[in-house]
């Protein structure tokens, strides 16, 4: 994409800046985490600073259309011109009030928000199929598990090794010892961790060991929302 964009100033005779990137990795655009959490509320500050001019975006936002051009507005309102590579066009202030510029806004903003929306209930779809083989075959749900479990042959196999240290954790909870006291006593008898096999351990980590459901082979499957 990085090509592209080059090739795009190159044609249009624009100075293509790499010094500064904002980038937004893992924040969704169809959500608007990337302006609410991420790189791109950053950018919109700056722009309002006055540090651009011109903005190469990709994914915007994949939000519904009137949050995605109400975004865009805001973009172009601090002076900021978007350009955009498929279909190469220039949006600047004059085409907020150019008719047929705010049509093809509404499309595109429409056009990825169905494709976000659809990859979403594909990706649901897969996460419900793989729940119901859990509940009715007893298969992992992902490969990822506890440190005190591996997986063979499509199902959870206790690893004894590692096993023993969280039982050890859970009796001393049981005998009235806290997380701080858990913690000395793992450090001190130099017990490996079973996520990474040293005797490092975290507070965190002892305090979601007494309180995690899975230690008795409970699995509670989520789902997040904004």
């Amino acid at each position: 994409q990085f090509e592209q964009t080059e090739a795009f100033c190159k044609r249009h005779k624009l100075i293509l800046d790499a010094s500064l990137t904002y980038e937004d990795l893992g924040r969704s655009s169809f959500r608007g985490q990337n302006r609410d959490l991420g790189a791109l509320g950053r950018f919109l500050e700056a722009a309002r600073s006055g540090g651009f001019r011109y903005g190469s975006c990709r994914r915007v936002s994949r939000q519904v259309a009137r949050k995605a051009l109400r975004l865009i507005e805001d973009i172009i309102e601090t002076g900021v011109t978007i350009a955009t590579i498929n279909p190469e066009r220039f949006y600047d202030e004059a085409a907020l009030d150019d008719a047929f510029a705010l049509i093809e806004m509404l499309l595109i903003s429409i056009r990825a928000n169905e494709e976000s929306a659809r990859k979403s209930e594909r990706v649901g779809d897969v996460w419900a199929k793989r729940r119901q083989k859990a509940r009715e075959e007893g298969k992992p749900v992902t490969a990822r598990c506890p440190a005190w479990l591996e997986i063979k042959d499509e199902k959870y196999r206790v690893v004894k090794s590692k096993a023993v240290v969280v039982k050890q954790i859970i009796d001393w909870c049981a005998d009235g010892h806290g997380a701080p006291s858990i913690l000395k006593l793992l450090h001190d008898k130099k017990i490996p961790n079973p996520a990474s096999g040293k005797p490092k351990w975290s507070l965190a980590y002892v305090q979601m060991l007494m309180r995690d459901r899975r230690t008795i082979g409970e699995y509670q499957p989520r789902k997040l929302s904004n």
